[in-house]
This record gives C-alpha cells, structure tokens and sequence, in this order.
C-alpha cells in the first residue's frame, strides 16, 4: 500500500503545521504551495498520483472539508 500526504501551509510563522509530525516516512509528501497548486484544483491530485504512480481509481482521498474534494471524487469516477 502507498500513502501520500497532500497539505496546505498555514504559513511559517508563527508556526508550522507540520513541524513535530514524522512524515518522512511517507511515499509522497506535497504541501501545495510548493508546488503552485491548491485543493480543489483536480492538477493538485493528479500530481500526488503521479507520484505515486496510480491510477485514480485505486487512490482514496480524505480531507476534513467536503467541499475541496469534489474534483478528486470525479478523477475516482474516471470522468478527471
């Protein structure tokens, strides 16, 4: 199984939300900002795919707001 993290930055300062999490021992770490793109843009997720090498149909997204996911849903119906 792989496993990515897709996150956006809440800004260095005063403090990083990721600071004090291990997630170097993930597949694909992403933090939208790097790299221009943000949630919901469906080129964010197609990204993180790529990286892992899958296909969106074998992938599973989580997030804790709905309403960034609806691109990644149609890219998991084959329709992105």
């Amino acid at each position: 199984m792989k496993f990515a993290i897709l996150s956006r930055p809440v800004g260095a300062a005063p403090w990083l939300l990721q600071a004090g999490y291990d997630l170097g021992d993930r597949d694909v770490v992403v933090i939208s900002e790097d790299r221009g793109l943000r949630k919901p843009e469906p080129e964010i997720f197609c990204l993180v795919l790529g990286m892992l090498e899958l296909d969106a149909v074998h992938g599973v997204f989580v997030d804790d707001s709905p309403q960034r996911l609806p691109s990644a849903v149609k890219l998991l119906a084959g329709q992105g």
